[in-house]
């Protein structure tokens, strides 16, 4: 396993414990209203700048170890695995199985290697 797999199926497995937990249902309730609620919103845009800078330096130190080429973009590298994760929690309500981060983050690396040859 890569540094780089490790980081993404940590990361999405953290996210994917937080929203099973009880205040996983407070949060996807409190996302509804962060559009009419300027203090909510101000609160939600402070988590996930945190996530994306999180997400910038995850790709950043797997660019300089070699495993991800150059120019990679770091946001699709947390947006895939949190959309799948927030669309089964809080959308479909599917349960998020204990192997579900492993296997997003196999996506997300295959996705970020670029497109397959023709």
């Amino acid at each position: 396993m890569t540094a780089m797999r490790g980081d993404l199926v940590a990361a999405a497995r953290s996210l994917a414990e937080l929203l099973s937990s009880p205040i996983g249902a407070v949060i996807a309730g409190a996302n509804a209203l962060t559009v009419d609620d300027p203090d909510l919103a101000a609160t939600r845009d402070r988590y996930w700048a945190s996530r994306f800078a999180f997400a910038d330096a995850l790709v950043r130190r797997a660019v300089e170890r070699g495993e991800l080429p150059p120019g990679v973009q770091p946001r699709p590298a947390m947006d895939m695995p949190a959309g799948a994760l927030h669309m089964r929690a809080m959308l479909t309500h599917e349960p998020l199985e204990p192997d579900l981060p492993e296997c997003l983050a196999d996506v997300v690396l295959f996705g970020l290697h670029g497109p397959a040859a023709p």
